[in-house]
């Protein structure tokens, strides 16, 4: 089942996990390039989220 976060914009959401904006840019680039997750306008949706899990540990 797909899991959406809503943010309000790429800067205030890298912020408010401690990185850069290009940072977070080239992450959810890579997530969406390899179908973890898509981002749509100012939602980042969670297509699998145990692959997700098990490449952050």
């Amino acid at each position: 089942m797909p899991l959406s976060l809503f943010t309000n914009n790429s800067p205030n959401f890298a912020n408010s996990v401690g990185t850069t904006r290009e940072t977070i840019n080239r992450l959810l680039n890579q997530l969406g390039k390899d179908n973890i997750l898509k981002v749509d306008r100012n939602r980042i949706v969670f297509r699998d989220f145990e692959v997700l899990k098990q490449q952050l540990v």
